[in-house]
Order: C-alpha cells, then sequence, then structure tokens
C-alpha cells in the first residue's frame, strides 16, 4: 500500500473515530481473488479498480468506527 493510499484511509478514519491520525495504523495482507493495487500481469478488470480503490478510505473508515464503537474497558 502506496503513502498516497493509506493517507486518506487514515484521515478518514481519525474524522469519523476521533482516533489521532498518528495513532492510526493499517495492517492488511494479500488475497489472490481480489483486486490488485499495483502493477500486475493480469488485466482483466482494471477498469473496476480506480473505483474500487476510491471507496477504501469510507468502507474502512466505517469498519474502525464500527469496531471503536463497541470497545469495552479493560477489566484488568
Amino acid at each position: 500500500m502506496t503513502r498516497e493510499l493509506a493517507r486518506p484511509i487514515r484521515e478518514a478514519v481519525t474524522a469519523l473515530t476521533g482516533i489521532p491520525f498518528d495513532n492510526v495504523r493499517l495492517s492488511y495482507t494479500h488475497t489472490h481473488s481480489g483486486p490488485s493495487l499495483g502493477p500486475t500481469w493480469l488485466h482483466e478488470g482494471d477498469e473496476m479498480v480506480p473505483e474500487y480503490v476510491n471507496s477504501l478510505p469510507h468502507r474502512l473508515a466505517g469498519a474502525a468506527a464500527t469496531g471503536a464503537a463497541s470497545r469495552t474497558a479493560s477489566s484488568s
């Protein structure tokens, strides 16, 4: 994931959750059944990738907000 993609995701998470930007960390892995975010030998479906990438900040911020809303205080 590039910084150009990570920054808007982190900004969206901050805006939606109030978690400070510097505290937002992205963790990800790869899949052989999803779109590629970088150059690849396979070009089938390339036209759909920009729309998918543009949806990531909103979608991932929503997931972070769901997680933040379900937090509970530690009992330790």
